[in-house]
């Protein structure tokens, strides 16, 4: 990535993020992302930025306290981690999360047991912090920024300046920086999804079902469902766009009404690990089998760090149009790899797609059918050759997705 498109893709993160003058930023990513997080914060200042603050992790520092930390330390949390959230929270920081492995195979082979009871101990100190982030308190943005290994990763070539470049040459067509007026494409976009949504809504949902190779899979929703996607509107009033690229609408399902089997037709990272040709059956809401080509005892820690893991919390429509699609590439990045297929998510659902829920406590909410967990991972379940198909309340039955295009009308 050069100056200029760094340059650029900053300016677009900030616009999609509606930064403003005064606010301050928080970035999350990784050393390998540091010449660019500068280059974002040299241009949040120059709009205003109050402070700009930044957060550098790599997946080896994890895997060293896996490796060797005493197992009495693996479920220590500072106290300063739920104060600086708290501080984010209530001075209305924006944030910019980079999630872009420098290395995707940094946690194979981690030990899953000691893994799964550190993220456990992080996840339960998070839960409040993303609660409040997932329900737009604040606005935040999660993008992605080539690294070599990663790319190497996604092209199957040995890591170099050439492959990181070809990497960037996909990403930036995806987040449509090839085009003279980037956000206005994004913002012709959010039009879009934002119909999709609404034609959704007005259907009133029951059931959405997945019908493909290794896939029969119902989904129920609640009488409350809305339907979400694009662009969201935060607390403040400001409209924003959580997600670049986002080709998705998603909603909350009825945790306790996913019926069937489905297969996942894309690796997903698991706990940090890479989880390759999933299965999952469910009954009553819940997983009650699953398995995997590579990476299934991931999948099991998984469902060990959080009992209401097992059920769904977001079910989320994409079709063949996206261009992460149409790349024709498996990115091993779930911001991508979501936005390229149907999907559902195991782990906590969103409350905004549950209509009435910021009147609701936690059991309430459970009640009314939204999932409440420490955790959130999506499962692309969708491909060309799953049709996806919906029963109204009334009973009626309706074409949502054939061969892999949208069948309401946009």
């Amino acid at each position: 990535m050069n100056s200029t498109d760094a340059r650029s893709y900053s300016r677009l993160i900030l616009s999609a993020l509606a930064f403003q003058p005064g606010q301050s930023l928080f970035v999350k990513g990784q050393p390998a992302h540091w010449e660019f997080i500068v280059t974002l914060a040299e241009t949040a200042y120059e709009l205003g930025a109050k402070y700009v603050q930044v957060e550098a992790d790599h997946a080896l520092l994890h895997r060293a306290r896996i490796e060797h930390s005493r197992p009495e330390f693996l479920t220590y949390v500072p106290a300063s981690r739920a104060a600086d959230q708290a501080l984010r929270l209530d001075e209305g920081w924006a944030i910019v999360s980079l999630k872009s492995p420098d290395d995707p195979a940094a946690l194979d082979g981690i030990d899953a047991e000691r893994n799964g009871i550190a993220s456990r101990a992080l996840a339960n100190a998070d839960y409040e912090y993303r609660r409040q982030v997932q329900s737009d308190r604040i606005r935040w943005i999660v993008a992605s920024v080539p690294t070599q290994k990663w790319a190497a990763h996604v092209f199957g070539i040995e890591p170099d300046d050439e492959v990181e470049d070809r990497l960037w040459s996909e990403l930036r067509r995806i987040v449509r920086l090839d085009h003279d007026d980037p956000f206005a494409e994004w913002t012709r976009l959010g039009k879009v999804l934002a119909d999709r949504r609404s034609t959704l809504d007005s259907l009133a949902l029951d059931l959405v079902h997945f019908s493909g190779p290794g896939t029969d899979l119902s989904v129920g929703l609640t009488d409350r469902s809305l339907w979400a996607g694009g662009t969201s509107i935060a607390q403040d009033g400001k409209e924003f766009f959580p997600n670049l690229p986002t080709e998705e609408v998603f909603t909350t399902p009825d945790y306790r009404r996913t019926v069937g089997r489905v297969s996942v037709t894309r690796p997903v990272q698991v706990l940090g690990g890479l989880v390759e040709g999933a299965w999952m059956e469910f009954e009553d809401g819940a997983v009650v089998r699953s398995g995997a080509a590579s990476g299934g005892e991931m999948l099991e820690r998984y469902f060990e760090v959080d009992e209401r893991a097992r059920y769904l919390g977001e079910l989320a429509l994409v079709d063949s149009t996206s261009p992460v699609f149409r790349s024709g590439l498996t990115y091993a990045n779930i911001l991508l790899d979501e936005n390229a297929a149907c999907h559902i998510a195991l782990g906590s659902s969103y409350r905004k797609c549950i209509r009435g829920s910021e009147e609701l406590s936690d059991e309430d909410y459970r009640e009314a059918g939204g999932n409440t967990s420490t955790l959130h991972t999506d499962f692309m379940i969708g491909s060309p050759d799953v049709t996806v198909t919906a029963t109204t309340r009334s009973g009626e039955t309706i074409p949502i997705i054939t061969d892999g295009l949208f069948a309401l009308g946009d």
